[in-house]
């Protein structure tokens, strides 16, 4: 049993760090790893759906390409969506879970700076407000000691 990790890296020692197993996922792993690889060349994101039936390797798939991230040094996000969820009533929890989680890796980065709190807040516009109401973790992103200069509803 090898990792279709040690297949698709070409560094070694990369692939021994992974302790995730995939069987038969060989060309969805693949189709992740291109999708991070252009992302990490142009230096922006993207959102990658991973869908099928339950039981399928869907979570293990994600859990893969997550290690590969992490141990390359960059933020990886991820949340699910259930059909029959409690949640029906909230259709972007997903979403709003995964950004939360962004903001909670951001805070923890040695890079986060002040002037990247100004463009990330300049990034949001208009947006911010709405975000701060469901995110609480960005208010916390966005807070520089002062709290009455976060944003106020007008």
């Amino acid at each position: 049993m090898t990792s279709i990790l040690s297949d698709i890296t070409s560094d070694e020692s990369l692939a021994k760090t992974h302790s995730v197993k995939l069987f038969g996922r060989s060309n969805e792993f693949l189709a992740l790893k291109t999708a991070y690889d252009r992302v990490k060349q142009s230096k922006s994101f993207e959102k990658v759906t991973v869908r099928g039936e339950s039981g399928t390797g869907k979570t293990t798939l994600v859990m893969a390409l997550q290690q590969l991230v992490i141990v390359d040094g960059g933020f990886f996000c991820s949340s699910k969506c259930f059909q029959y969820s409690e949640l029906v009533w909230e259709p972007f929890s997903a979403i709003m879970t995964a950004f939360s989680d962004l903001c909670d890796l951001t805070l923890q980065s040695k890079d986060l700076t002040e002037e990247r709190k100004v463009v990330i807040q300049e990034t949001l516009g208009s947006d911010a407000q709405i975000l701060l109401n469901s995110v609480t973790s960005l208010s916390r992103l966005l807070a520089n000691g002062d709290q009455n200069s976060m944003f106020v509803d007008n």
